[in-house]
């Protein structure tokens, strides 16, 4: 809101383009899924319901890579947390 108004808000740090193009290094992976789905969908190898399990896929395997978490536990705790959320089984630390 203050690149367009700034007057809303004090100003804030400056970076520098090397910084900025530093901090590429930590959003590769998402950048690289996006390009991955869209480039598989628009260049007509999977449709966008594939597309959106390959992207879940890829995310599943970017986040096992980068906690370095073994492959059970993080497949127990993703059913588990979906079942939470579709209300299938209650969440023992919430009171009623």
């Amino acid at each position: 809101m203050t690149w367009r108004d700034p007057a809303c808000g004090p100003p804030g740090e400056r970076s520098s383009w090397r910084e900025r193009f530093l901090a590429l290094k930590d959003v590769w992976a998402v950048a690289a899924l996006f390009f991955f789905v869209m480039g598989g969908i628009y260049g007509g190898f999977f449709t966008a319901t594939e597309g959106a399990a390959m992207g879940a896929f890829g995310a599943m395997i970017f986040a096992l890579a980068a906690a370095r978490a073994d492959l059970a536990h993080a497949l127990r705790r993703a059913a588990r947390e979906r079942a939470h959320h579709r209300h299938a089984v209650p969440d023992p630390d919430r009171r009623a």
